[in-house]
């Protein structure tokens, strides 16, 4: 998979309390090494970054956010506003999170544990990574 997509969440509602499930083996390609959540934006952008490797599928479980990817020169943005749905991207794709409510929560499983030089921080550097990975 080298195209991010958007992929819906099953909701099971009873009159208890809605629930959602996402089960890896049957949904999604990638095993889940790490799971975060980041929340208290204050209005501020996140990531400005890519990944080399890892797979991540991202979800508004609070409020809204935007998520505007580049890959080969396109830029595709996503908007992130349901614990119903929810992003997945394949590595190399530059990442950023932008316009979150105030009370967005980002919630992010991850294909790999955390490694600095799995990321590409800059955005020069990403697209020179890019030039010498291409298939």
């Amino acid at each position: 998979m080298t195209k991010a997509k958007m992929i819906n969440i099953p909701v099971h509602k009873r009159i208890d309390g809605d629930l959602s499930i996402i089960e890896w083996s049957k949904e999604y390609d990638f095993p889940i090494k790490r799971t975060y959540y980041i929340y208290n934006f204050n209005g501020e952008e996140r990531g400005h970054h890519a990944h080399k490797k890892q797979t991540q599928f991202i979800v508004a479980i609070n409020g809204f956010f935007e998520i505007e990817l580049t890959k080969n020169g396109k830029t595709s943005h996503f908007q992130l506003d349901s614990k119903t749905k929810g992003l997945l991207i394949p590595p190399g794709h530059w990442l950023v999170l932008k316009k979150p409510s105030l009370d967005a929560i980002c919630l992010v499983h991850s294909s790999h544990e955390y490694d600095e030089s799995e990321y590409i921080r800059a955005r020069e550097d990403f697209y020179k990574w890019e030039l010498s990975n291409e298939s």
